[in-house]
């Protein structure tokens, strides 16, 4: 089996926005991924099943979660849209989303989504940008930025041919 890593550095049109991603290039035309987001934690759904459908997140207090490599899955509550980071005050990200979650170093890159009502199937929003933990009153909470999946799809429509697989 070959898998290609294309890692993709594109500039959002009208701007100088840079969208940061990388994309996997199957060249074996036998092996079929499986669009499941890792939920180890859980014993009755170890495995999430990607959906086609691509949900916009259109208003604050949306529920979302990330699945990461450090974190596993969290969950928390969209704060704002349509904001911006400074990312280690070299460079700003806009055109993210911030989420009230506890997301660690290693989970950038990880999945955003939503529960559908069955709890086992889930529909992607975005990808771990950056993170922030705050630590109050010995307490942690944090913010993870998030590049919503509709920026990255409409930033490589006239690039590339990509196919996202699903469980459709």
């Amino acid at each position: 089996m070959k898998l290609k890593r294309q890692n993709i550095d594109i500039r959002m049109s009208g701007g100088e926005e840079t969208i940061d991603f990388s994309l996997i290039t199957i060249q074996n035309e036998d092996f079929v991924p499986i669009p499941t987001i890792r939920n180890i934690d859980s014993k009755i759904f170890p495995e999430l099943l990607i959906t086609e459908d691509y949900i916009a997140v259109s208003s604050n207090g949306a529920h979302l979660c990330l699945s990461g490599l450090i974190s596993h899955v969290e969950c928390g509550f969209v704060e704002t849209l349509n904001g911006f980071a400074s990312i280690y005050a070299n460079y700003v990200r806009e055109n993210i989303f911030a989420v009230n979650m506890v997301g660690g170093n290693g989970d950038s890159g990880g999945s955003v989504f939503s529960y559908k009502q069955d709890m086992q199937h889930v529909s992607l929003n975005g990808i771990v940008s950056s993170g922030h933990k705050n630590f109050v009153n010995g307490g942690v909470s944090g913010t993870v930025a998030v590049i919503a999946i509709s920026s990255i799809l409409s930033s490589i429509s006239n690039v590339i041919n990509i196919t996202i697989v699903t469980t459709n």
